[in-house]
């Protein structure tokens, strides 16, 4: 282990630009576990260091404190160039007390979390539509019986997509989640009504109605269209933000994305998804203020303007 941390210092030194990056998540036995990387101009990313805070509070100045004592000062602070962290409280806090101490590094708010978090909020307006598509695929997730059933059935019908999982840390997953059951309803719905699929579990037993021909199922299906919809461009933008050629005017462009389809779909009476228009304004504009407001000097706004493709 000694000699991977030399190999590390002796490779990252005298490097420029580089990046940090840091992120946690607590253990069974209750310990916060945090994991720092750093980010070469290259794209390639490497852990740098690890830390369990076992017993006290995860606050900035101890984020801050570990970012100095096992980072700046094997590595030298002025190697670096940039902090990027999600929207966590005390990740937020811990960018500003780095770039104030350190006011060469740019403080960058992580736009993948941000435009999960977008997501997120859109998803409060569909509360009972996504317990649906969660139950239904944690059905179908554990019931090989159901499974296989409903790929004969899409098989028959001639439907590609079967069910998906989705992460509860990646809310762009949840679109897809419902795409899925959205693409399988004809499939689900000739399972159900003929018996081959029965939800007779105690979790999954209520989700019947919603997959039988009736008002239930109706009106299920209508707003798992308007979800999907809604949900589309924002997913699409993390699945986009998440390669490896990024730039910040990508970031900004996606936003510009989300903007202009947003408001074909809020526009198009056929989709009569005017009672949420305000809701979806207000999310958009917040998360993008939010975006904009947390990284240093509009960053975003300023690679998409002096990026060569965007010059008139």
């Amino acid at each position: 282990m000694v000699l991977f941390w030399n190999a590390l210092a002796k490779f990252l030194k005298d490097r420029k630009y580089l990046t940090i990056s840091f992120d946690g998540w607590s253990s069974r036995a209750k310990d916060e576990i945090y994991t720092f990387h750093t980010t070469l101009p290259s794209r390639r990313s490497i852990f740098t260091t690890g830390h369990v805070f076992n017993g006290i509070s995860v606050t900035a100045a101890e984020l801050l404190k570990v970012v100095k004592i096992h980072i700046f000062n094997k590595y030298g602070a002025r190697s670096y160039s940039a902090v990027v962290g999600d929207g966590g409280s005390n990740v937020r806090a811990a960018r500003k007390l780095i770039t104030k101490e350190f006011p060469w590094i740019l403080n960058v708010y992580d736009p993948c979390h941000n435009l999960n978090l977008f997501l997120k909020d859109l998803g409060k307006l569909f509360k009972e539509e996504l317990k649906v598509v969660s139950a239904a695929s944690n059905f179908f997730g554990q019931s090989n019986l159901g499974t296989a059933q409903l790929t004969e059935e899409r098989k028959r019908m001639n439907i590609g997509t079967g069910m998906k999982s989705a992460s509860e840390t990646r809310f762009g997953t949840t679109y897809h989640q419902a795409n899925a059951v959205q693409k399988c309803m004809p499939a689900l719905v000739n399972c159900v009504t003929n018996g081959t699929i029965t939800f007779t579990t105690k979790a999954a037993k209520w989700l019947t109605p919603y997959f039988k021909e009736g008002p239930r199922n109706f009106t299920f299906r209508t707003q798992l269209d308007r979800m999907t919809k809604l949900f589309e461009s924002g997913a699409n933008g993390i699945t986009t933000l998440e390669g490896q050629n990024v730039t910040c005017a990508d970031v900004f462009y996606v936003w510009v994305t989300i903007a202009w389809h947003l408001e074909r779909v809020l526009s198009d009476l056929e989709n009569d998804l005017s009672q949420y228009r305000s809701d979806v304004i207000h999310v958009y504009n917040e998360r993008f203020s939010q975006m904009m407001t947390e990284t240093s000097h509009e960053l975003f706004l300023l690679g998409y303007v002096l990026h060569p493709c965007t010059s008139t």
